[in-house]
């Protein structure tokens, strides 16, 4: 893939798909292997659990992982290790009966001593520019074609075979605009021969590139866009004072973070990490997305983006070209095309995936007839889970994962009839 144009949501759903998969034939632990798989002439691999019967027509759940970054994509370990949420995620499907398959996506692990290839996309995309979901998307896309086609998968035991109009899509995090863009390059589209039953998508990242980039940015590096006017935190731009902090952008930073609280013996590392402001949070991204915009020649080289202050606030604008070009990534406004059944589990104070995102894109959705399904979990945190951190959940906050895969599976028993 040497233009980015092809990445527009149009353009996948006019594209094909297919590979073919290959067999590495130790198994890691019990239930579970890997298969290699193409994606671009790019050699990946998808991790494989198997339900405990697998006499008979397995259905599928296709899950799509979050962030790694190019720094860890080599040493991506696929969750084999750990009591993490993945690897709790991958076993409840597993033991509902579906077969889960984990895509690592290009440039993500390394299986008996071969690299995933495609580690230059993660450094030229994985970035301010927000593109690197789409590649992700067509990995997904490519190993789903490859199972339909096949109808079935190799295994350490013999071959397993695989119910086609049962596969389901679920995406975490940045895997949520995997998710959603694979979900709409294959909605009612006549030129592909697959589709996935129903859809789930955790605590995606999957709305406008300006707005991820005016709200990751500043949340993830700068103090300011979340305290309140008078510098203390009370999840609000409202001081006790009464002084409102302009750059306010979300009241929840990260539980990561530990606390709040920058008078605290805990407030440590934070200082540096949260040190900047947000205005040079967000330029940081924006200078990342006209940088590759600008190598794509899909602006000018003296293109850029123009600033003006309204209410104390830094407001940043965009030329025509780069909103229409950014506006064409990804399933969030082609709401038309996403057909699946879709259920959007989030949280209420995750600055990844607020709420306000996974209601509007639900209730577009179902405007123009579709299914989709708007779950809040209060209190929980960017894994649907309780914080061990009370400010950030307080007590009697109920756990969201499992209500979350519980629904999911009712979606998707359902889906299957």
């Amino acid at each position: 893939m040497t233009d980015i144009n092809e990445l527009r949501t149009k353009q996948l759903r006019a594209r094909d798909y297919g590979s073919s998969l290959k067999l590495f034939d130790n198994a890691v632990a019990e239930n579970v292997f890997f298969l290699e798989f193409e994606s671009d002439g790019l050699r990946q691999f998808a991790r494989i659990d198997t339900p405990d019967d697998v006499r008979h027509k397995r259905p599928i759940v296709i899950f799509a992982h979050g962030w790694v970054g190019a720094d860890n994509a080599p040493n991506y370990d696929f969750s084999l290790h750990g009591e993490g949420m993945y690897s709790r995620l991958i076993e409840a499907y597993r033991q509902a009966g579906f077969l889960v398959v984990t895509p690592g996506y290009r440039g993500h692990g390394v299986i008996e001593g071969q690299p995933a290839q495609g580690i230059e996309y993660l450094h030229a995309y994985d970035n301010g520019s927000y593109l690197s979901p789409m590649l992700y998307a067509i990995d997904v896309l490519n190993l789903t074609a490859a199972l339909y086609e096949a109808g079935q998968i190799p295994s350490p035991l013999g071959t397993i075979q695989i119910d086609t109009n049962a596969i389901h899509l679920v995406g975490h995090s940045q895997g949520g605009d995997v998710a959603l863009t694979a979900a709409a390059v294959t909605g009612d589209n006549a030129n592909l021969s697959f589709e996935y039953n129903a859809v789930s998508i955790w605590a995606g990242c999957f709305t406008h590139r300006f707005l991820q980039a005016e709200m990751y940015g500043p949340m993830g590096s700068s103090l300011e866009a979340f305290i309140s006017g008078d510098g203390s935190w009370n999840s609000t731009a409202v001081g006790s004072d009464g002084e409102v902090n302009p750059n306010f952008t979300f009241g929840w930073p990260a539980d990561w973070i530990g606390t709040v609280d920058t008078s605290s013996d805990e407030w440590t590392w934070q200082e540096d990490a949260y040190g900047s402001s947000r205005d040079e949070a967000i330029r940081a991204r924006y200078d990342q997305m006209y940088e590759v915009l600008k190598a794509h020649q899909v602006i000018g080289s003296n293109v850029s983006y123009s600033t003006s202050t309204e209410n104390d606030r830094t407001e940043f604008h965009h030329p025509i070209e780069v909103q229409k070009f950014m506006s064409e990534m990804g399933g969030y406004d082609v709401p038309e095309w996403i057909k699946a059944p879709i259920n959007f589990n989030f949280s209420d104070r995750d600055y990844y995936s607020i709420p306000e995102w996974n209601n509007d894109l639900s209730q577009r959705i179902n405007q123009l007839g579709g299914q989709a399904h708007s779950y809040e979990y209060t209190g929980t945190n960017h894994s649907l889970e309780v914080s061990s951190r009370v400010w950030y959940s307080p007590e009697g906050t109920k756990d969201g994962f499992t209500q979350a895969i519980e629904r999911d599976i009712q979606l998707f028993r359902t889906s299957i009839q």
